[in-house]
């Protein structure tokens, strides 16, 4: 979330996640979510179906924070009394994907997960877009942010994907 760290990078950690985010973010998000929307129906104005469509997507409209995992995918192991463990399960990745059982929630869950970080992420573009740089005439934080910030996310990111080759023996050899 390098985009709200340079928005606003006085949170504190932890503050950057997905779920937090969206928790602190929540009215711009309804903000934004709204604005889209907005510009949406009016180009589909002509077009019936995708009227529909955005009116059937907007039954669903309030939702704008993280669904929790923990909270729609975990469970307590029965004991053999009956009640509940104390420890908090959670069906494989693989079972959740494939299983009929939770494929349903599967889907609403991804599907929501990616939605709330398309607009938040639509937020935080509107937020740097309101912060003035004098950074190479760039004139606003989301130009500084394109051109130096997202690819350098992106060069951790396909470094966190291939690894990054480590001299163990160089490394052993300076602990000394």
């Amino acid at each position: 979330m390098h985009m709200a760290r340079l928005a606003d990078p006085s949170r504190m950690p932890g503050s950057y996640s997905l779920a937090k985010l969206s928790e602190i973010l929540t009215e711009e998000i309804k903000q934004t979510k709204e604005n889209i929307m907005n510009s949406m129906l009016a180009s589909s104005v002509n077009d019936p179906q995708a009227t529909t469509n955005l009116g059937v997507y907007t039954q669903s409209f309030d939702k704008v924070k993280k669904i929790n995992l923990k909270q729609t995918f975990g469970f307590y192991r029965k004991l053999k009394d009956g009640s509940d463990g104390k420890i908090l399960m959670f069906p494989d990745i693989e079972q959740m994907h494939t299983d009929s059982k939770y494929t349903e929630t599967w889907v609403e869950y991804s599907c929501f997960d990616a939605e709330i970080t398309y607009f938040l992420r639509e937020t935080l573009a509107w937020q740097l877009l309101q912060l003035p740089t004098c950074e190479e005439n760039m004139g606003t934080n989301l130009t500084l942010y394109t051109k130096y910030w997202l690819p350098f996310g992106e060069i951790l990111t396909d470094m966190e994907r291939r690894g990054i080759k480590i001299d163990v023996d160089y490394l052993k050899r300076i602990q000394l």
